[in-house]
């Protein structure tokens, strides 16, 4: 067990003292700094002992595990914008859709579908509970600025208009979303392939770096 962590120890300040020879002249002979940075090794192992070195290697064993997952989690975080838009339109979709239902089989005002509406707990999340009129239903704000433009001139137009027409305008707003949706999905899985993957590699960067 000396003999392992000897070595280790060995290993660790030589790759040290290998990044510190650039102070150096350029033409060095390599044999000789390598045999200047075993007897480097071989003092500091005798200065600081097993404990020491134990503690040093642990200690850095421990700090390059905390960058990797703070990596993680880093990477990680930058998904769940995505992931947030997606149930938000998909919810919004699902909204649309419950509103054409009970339009469609009862002569309902806007305000009236909204106190149905907001008995669902998803559709509360998404912050109806406040709106009197279907013009005030919120679009996400992840969404893209065309399709937030668009749902936002059928609400306010919806206001007088016979049922059919606001009953076809509710599909065509559920479509619209569902569709992009599916988009934020796609892209919410793709940055979940690659963000944390990413973030592990540049906490792994930095670990070596700081060793």
């Amino acid at each position: 067990f000396r003999g392992l962590l000897f070595g280790l120890g060995t290993l660790c300040l030589r790759v040290r003292a290998f990044s510190q020879a650039t102070d150096g002249p350029a033409h060095t002979d390599r044999r000789i700094w390598w045999r200047c940075a075993s007897e480097r090794a071989r003092d500091t192992w005798n200065s600081v002992g097993v404990g020491g070195l134990v503690m040093s290697v642990c200690a850095k064993l421990f700090g390059g595990a905390l960058l990797l997952v703070a990596g993680l989690g880093l990477g990680t975080s930058i998904c769940r914008p995505l992931f947030s838009c997606w149930w938000q339109l998909h919810t919004l979709a699902r909204l649309f859709t419950y509103l054409d239902g009970l339009l469609t089989y009862q002569q309902l005002t806007g305000a009236e579908l909204l106190r149905r509406a907001v008995q669902d707990s998803d559709f509360r999340r998404l912050g109806i509970e406040n709106c009197k009129t279907l013009a005030e239903i919120p679009i996400p704000r992840g969404a893209d600025e065309a399709l937030r433009s668009e749902l936002q001139q059928e609400l306010s137009h919806m206001a007088g208009q016979p049922h059919v027409v606001v009953c076809a305008a509710f599909r065509r707003m559920a479509g619209l979303c569902e569709d992009a949706a599916e988009q934020k999905r796609r892209q919410a899985e793709a940055a979940r392939r690659l963000w944390p993957r990413l973030g592990m590699c540049a906490g792994a960067l930095v670990a070596i770096l700081v060793w």
